[in-house]
């Protein structure tokens, strides 16, 4: 589509964080207001749950982009339910200068040296997984006591199982 040809500046049907703000329904820009209002205190974990097709990995997109204004973010969408892989990818956003490995000891090990890094720098550190009901109550646990500032979990009704 060439938006020129009718006048606009971008493809209205395009994805843009930053205006989809905007867009979300009234029950999730609340929500994500409460989310934002409350500083959290170290340690905090958040539980956004819905089902399917609801508008929760939206949310989580732009509650991420919003914050990442202001602080250090990982957004992580589980694919793979190991916890090795979703601590590499958390790792590879926040210290994407440094090779990590998969397996889970070490990846949690150097994900806690980070957030106690970014807690000496004075930088929180937000960890927000999408589709997190895929995680196994250890790894849930796991990710819980890694050190992060505020862990937002987003998935289905089953989590809380």
């Amino acid at each position: 589509m060439d938006p020129g040809r009718f006048g606009l500046t971008r493809n209205p049907f395009e994805r843009n964080p930053d205006i989809d703000e905007a867009c979300l329904p009234l029950p999730h820009t609340n929500l994500m207001r409460e989310l934002l209002r409350t500083p959290p205190r170290a340690g905090a974990v958040s539980v956004v749950v819905g089902d399917a097709g609801v508008g929760k990995s939206t949310l989580a997109l732009v509650l991420a982009t919003t914050i990442g204004r202001s602080a250090a973010v990982a957004f992580v969408k589980t694919e793979d339910p190991g916890l090795g892989s979703v601590l590499k990818e958390i790792l590879d956003q926040l210290e994407p200068h440094v090779a990590h490995g998969s397996k889970p000891v070490p990846c949690l090990m150097a994900l806690r040296r980070c957030m106690t890094n970014h807690r000496v720098e004075r930088t929180s550190s937000i960890v927000i997984v999408d589709n997190a009901h895929t995680l196994d109550s250890n790894a849930l646990d796991s990710l819980s006591k890694a050190g992060c500032t505020h862990l937002i979990l987003v998935g289905h009704p089953s989590m809380l199982d």
